[in-house]
Parts: structure tokens; sequence; C-alpha cells
């Protein structure tokens, strides 16, 4: 009978190997997370095709999603000094299909089966039926 230590001494670097191996196969990969996953700063908003006007306040509002399904939003307002921060969180849930339901911590739900779109860079929050579509675009900062 082979003694095991013994033959770990005798062929160290395969038993290195053979712990770098089980480890490796004993692992599972984890899930990529959902592309929305990350911080996105407003870009521009429509309604009805038309253009809303953003104030520099306005342009600076973000919205960070995590994999845990919370999002935080900052928004600014504009103040006689300067620009005001607003906080607000909440869950956000993929229901398929790229329709998405967004629900703030106090109970309101702006974003009840959202449809969204998102490229590498760029993510359009639609809501609301022709004419009056809302179209709210974000870029991604990180």
């Amino acid at each position: 009978m082979v003694n095991a230590k013994s033959y770990i001494m005798k062929f160290p670097l395969s038993a290195v190997l053979v712990i770098v191996c089980t480890y490796f196969i004993s692992c599972t990969k984890e899930d990529s997370p959902h592309p929305i996953v990350g911080t996105w700063q407003i870009d521009y908003v429509t309604q009805a095709g038309q253009a809303l006007p953003l104030d520099r306040c306005a342009q600076q509002t973000t919205v960070a999603f995590t994999t845990a399904g919370i999002f935080n939003e900052k928004r600014f307002s504009p103040k006689i000094s300067g620009c005001f921060l607003n906080r607000d969180q909440g869950v956000w849930v993929d229901n398929g299909d790229n329709r998405m339901t967004i629900t703030y911590d106090d109970g309101h739900a702006d974003f009840q089966n959202t449809t969204y779109q998102i490229t590498t860079n760029a993510l359009l929050f639609t809501k609301g039926i022709t004419p009056n579509t809302i179209v709210v675009a974000f870029k991604k900062i990180e």
C-alpha cells in the first residue's frame, strides 16, 4: 500500500495541480450581474417626442442600481444658492421582456412595468402610451 504522505513528498507538483484543479472544478461560476447594475446619470427626457429642458441641477441627477435589487437616486433641484440634493431609494425588479418595476421605499411606484432598453453606455426608460410617451435617458458613469 502506498503511503499518501510519501507520494506527495515524491511528487509535490502533481499534488498541487490536483488540489488546484479540484478547487476550480468545485467552484461554480457566478452569474454575471444584470446590465442595469451600476451608476447612471440623466442624459435627457422627452415627452411625446419633444425634449424637455433640464436645468443644470437636474443634469446632475444619478441613479445607482445594485445587484441586490436596490436603487439609490440622487435628484438635484435648483435653490437660490445652488442645487439642493433629494435622495430616494427603493427596489427594482426585472419582470422579463424588458419590463421593470421600480418601487420607492415610501411605497409609491412611478415606474410600474416600465419598458427599458440598455446598450453599453445608455439606459432608456419608456413610460406611458403614445402619443404621451415619456422617455428618460441615462448614460452610464460607473
